[in-house]
């Protein structure tokens, strides 16, 4: 269980692997990836977090996949600023009005997750550019919103 802060917090421009933790009640981000950093995000489970599941921010790059991540009332996933990277066969879910927020200057590649969303589940606002989707497998398709 997380305390008052991030589950995890990643800045720098480490380039850590972080593979099947298990991150529920987190105030804040459970997983928060800032600066330049690249790092692979594989195959956690991030549950019953009050803040948002996974925040990249700054110019972080890195690799999000496999992961399961269930947000409260905010999304999911967000990436800010000029951040990048990969957002890749994630099973997305937040009882707020979208799963996936880009915003700023990120441009992240979505590539086959799911959501239950049954409205736009990804928004993408301010300048953001460049992020490219898939179709999500399954029942369930990718949306994109703008803002």
């Amino acid at each position: 269980k997380c305390n008052d802060g991030y589950g995890i917090l990643i800045s720098g421009d480490e380039m850590p692997i972080i593979e099947e933790n298990i991150l529920e009640e987190c105030q804040h981000a459970a997983i928060c990836i800032e600066g330049t950093s690249r790092a692979l995000v594989q195959s956690n489970t991030l549950k019953n977090n009050s803040g948002i599941g996974i925040q990249v921010q700054d110019s972080a790059c890195p690799t999000l996949e496999r992961n399961t991540v269930s947000a409260a009332n905010l999304p999911a996933i967000r990436f800010a600023g000029k951040s990048s990277g990969t957002i890749r066969n994630n099973a997305l879910t937040s009882k707020g009005n979208h799963t996936l927020v880009v915003s700023g200057d990120a441009s992240p590649s979505i590539e086959k997750n799911t959501s239950g969303k049954k409205r736009p589940a990804i928004s993408l606002s301010d300048q953001a550019q460049g992020a490219s989707t898939s179709e999500t497998e399954g029942d369930v398709q990718t949306m994109l919103e703008e803002r």
